[in-house]
């Protein structure tokens, strides 16, 4: 018993030493919009844009002009998708 319980005590003592190094990591994460302008999907960039704030990181959120636009959609992850960011949405 009190091996498992040292092995934990060790594995939350490694936890918690690496959770300031996670959060100081820059991270690039990319969030894509069926469309930027409706104001449904505005309203979701704004939640988006406010989590991003509370949690201190940066997230690009991007949509083409017309939700319509597949051609401009499959453009739009393409190009991320060449610009290797750490994750799409």
């Amino acid at each position: 018993m009190k091996k498992i319980a040292s092995i934990v005590l060790a594995l939350m003592l490694v936890l918690a030493m690496s959770i300031p190094a996670m959060a100081e990591a820059d991270f690039t994460i990319v969030v894509n919009l069926k469309t930027l302008s409706s104001e449904y999907w505005q309203t979701v960039k704004s939640g988006i844009d406010k989590a991003a704030e509370e949690l201190g990181i940066t997230i690009d959120v991007q949509g083409p002009p017309a939700e319509s636009d597949i051609a401009g959609q499959v453009n739009q992850i393409e190009t991320q998708l060449a610009g290797a960011p750490d994750a799409i949405i």
